[in-house]
């Protein structure tokens, strides 16, 4: 599966993934943090994202208002961020 989340900020997501590979994309201008939680086979972060404990986060991430928070429910595959 493919998703792809909006370029404004602000907002909360939730992804339940399943066998396969799921792939993240996050528009430059948005700070994130993501996730991941599950029986994940494999993760791929993206050369903007860096590891902070059991999350991935951009550089400007502060956990304010207009940053995204999203959570992926893995199963069996790849995650990929980018």
């Amino acid at each position: 599966a493919e998703v792809s989340l909006p370029a404004h900020g602000g907002y909360d997501a939730t992804i339940e993934g399943g066998v396969g590979l799921v792939k993240l994309s996050l528009p430059a201008e948005v700070e994130a943090e993501v996730r991941v939680s599950g029986g994940i086979g494999s993760m791929r972060a993206g050369p903007r994202f860096e590891r902070r404990g059991d999350a991935y986060v951009t550089p400007g991430y502060r956990g304010g208002p207009t940053d995204v928070r999203v959570r992926v429910n893995g199963g069996v595959g790849l995650v990929s961020i980018d």
